[in-house]
């Protein structure tokens, strides 16, 4: 139907620059053809340089295609004919992490949240850079709690909660980390288009770095038998097999966990889609680590640090998630020649 809409408009006003930028959104978000997105939105910069949407069209697809550099650029040519949109600020941010130059990330989402200080998820960005760049847990918190004080969009609760979990799993606060998960009733607390995180997912882990190995081999148990119902349901969800091999992994079932993990790279691999894809490939690290294998761990690591990732020497030193690879002599050198 999008399609179709956008190649009426096309037949009926050819040079219509939204008509171009609508067909060039449609093979951004329907097809991941970044080529033929890509054209669409030069024809219509063509009949209309001043289009902020497709300067942040053609910004998001560079992006997608791993030009984090060119995607800034394009970012900072959009917000200049759309300044007042918190949006493109914070996209700008988040491209910037993705580079790790975090400090001019950390500026741009606190311009975000002055523009729009109810949206909860350029809170969560902020905090997340933080952790990132120098791992202040303090400093996330406080994001954290500013938003609670602030955050009034749909949805909120759900982002908040995850927001709560991360920081406290991270600070070492099982009863905090807890308290957020018990917060919410959800089956689902983390479901966005990086990741799927049934709250038994959650659980396990907080469970695993409590020292708490029977509840949490029972919630990752849990939580495999809820993913393995969704990926009979959503086939085509890369995100479910990432989060299944997790799950195999917390119960021994090894090969089951790396072929899943596998699975779920191979659908999105980093050079079709370099933002998500990047999400896949840490799963999968992290699905080796738990099955023992941990220099394909570390060798997916390296390969992370190594390109645009949300994944830092800094945060992998204090993320307890890791721990399994902490006395690892490749592991230590990794983080530390990268820090």
């Amino acid at each position: 139907m999008s399609r179709a809409a956008a190649e009426r408009a096309m037949t009926l006003a050819p040079e219509l620059s939204e008509a171009h930028e609508a067909m060039g959104w449609f093979y951004y978000h329907a097809k991941l053809d970044y080529k033929s997105a890509l054209e669409e939105f030069s024809l219509a910069l063509k009949y209309r340089p001043n289009n902020s949407n497709v300067h942040y069209g053609i910004a998001a697809v560079l992006r997608r295609q791993g030009d984090m550099a060119g995607s800034v650029e394009a970012f900072k040519k959009s917000i200049i004919f759309n300044p007042r949109s918190s949006d493109l600020v914070r996209q700008l941010g988040e491209t910037q992490t993705l580079l790790r130059d975090y400090e001019e990330a950390d500026r741009n989402y606190a311009k975000a949240i002055e523009l729009t200080p109810d949206v909860t998820a350029i809170y969560w960005e902020k905090a997340k850079n933080i952790l990132l760049w120098n791992g202040d847990i303090s400093a996330a918190r406080q994001i954290v709690e500013e938003c609670r004080r602030q955050g009034k969009d749909s949805g909120s609760e759900y982002l908040l909660a995850g927001m709560t979990f991360e920081v406290e799993l991270l600070a070492g606060n099982y009863e905090g980390a807890k308290a957020a998960l018990d917060h919410e009733s959800a089956d689902v607390i983390v479901n966005d288009q990086f990741q799927y995180s049934p709250s038994s997912l959650l659980r396990a882990q907080l469970e695993t770095m409590h020292g708490n190995i029977i509840a949490a081999r029972r919630y990752y148990d849990s939580a495999r038998v809820q993913l393995e119902r969704e990926v009979k349901v959503h086939p085509a969800d890369e995100r479910l097999y990432s989060a299944l091999g997790l799950a195999y992994a917390g119960i021994d079932r090894k090969e089951d966990a790396v072929r899943a993990g596998k699975h779920g790279v191979e659908m999105l691999p980093i050079e079709k889609e370099a933002w998500r894809g990047s999400y896949r490939l840490a799963d999968l690290a992290r699905i080796h680590a738990m099955t023992g294998d941990q220099d394909t761990a570390i060798d997916a690591l390296a390969r992370l640090l190594s390109i645009p990732s949300e994944v830092s020497a800094t945060l992998l030193k204090i993320d307890p998630r890791w721990n399994l690879l902490k006395e690892n002599k490749r592991f230590q050198s990794l983080v530390n020649s990268n820090h």
